[in-house]
């Protein structure tokens, strides 16, 4: 989801001239069941060829 990175004072009269790119993962429940299935799971995300995101 495209957002502004920097506030300003009127989004229809302000040029559009930085941008943050936002992304979600979603991670949905497992389907069905079997015997002996975990009752927990664990995810590891990584994106490459991407910056680490900074925090003001």
């Amino acid at each position: 989801m495209p957002t502004r990175t920097d506030d300003v004072t009127g989004n229809d009269r302000n040029s559009l001239t930085k941008v943050t790119l936002q992304h979600t993962v979603r991670i949905g429940p497992a389907a069905g069941s079997f015997r002996g299935q975990v009752t927990g799971r664990e995810w590891a995300v990584s994106f490459v060829n991407s910056t680490a995101p900074t925090y003001r």
